[in-house]
């Protein structure tokens, strides 16, 4: 019975794919409502892939509703050479776009030389924030 109701499932790449896209979507979209409000972490990680692609890779926790949280908040592509300029205004853009003050991000931890500069740069913006290299 069983394997029968899973085998009626639709599970081509692109259903799948879709509704992996809807996951992600409902989940920004809860993290957006969500964030405005409450002051929480980033963590920020830059992956390169596919010869001259970078990603950047921002991780959200916070506290909500009496527990701890942590989501994957952005999947940002930037290209392989990642300045700290670059990667401190891809976050900068994403927070204004979703309208998320920064002032909210009461800690930002990163690792990698132009990672650490980026920090300074979010320390200009946000004078008060722990800036942690890992």
């Amino acid at each position: 019975m069983l394997y029968f109701c899973l085998s009626t499932v639709p599970l081509s790449n692109e259903t799948v794919q879709r509704r992996i896209d809807e996951i992600g979507d409902d989940v920004e979209s809860q993290l957006v409502q969500i964030l405005p409000r409450i002051d929480h972490a980033i963590q920020i990680d830059v992956s390169t892939v596919r010869g001259n692609e970078a990603l950047l890779m921002g991780y959200v926790r916070f506290v909500h509703e009496k527990e701890a949280k942590e989501e994957m908040l952005f999947v940002i592509s930037l290209p392989a050479e990642t300045k700290a300029m670059s990667l401190f205004v891809a976050v900068k853009d994403f927070y204004e776009d979703k309208e998320i003050a920064m002032k909210k991000i009461i800690q930002c931890a990163t690792d990698g030389a132009s990672a650490m500069v980026g920090q300074l740069l979010m320390k200009r913006e946000i004078p008060d924030v722990i800036a942690i290299h890992c």
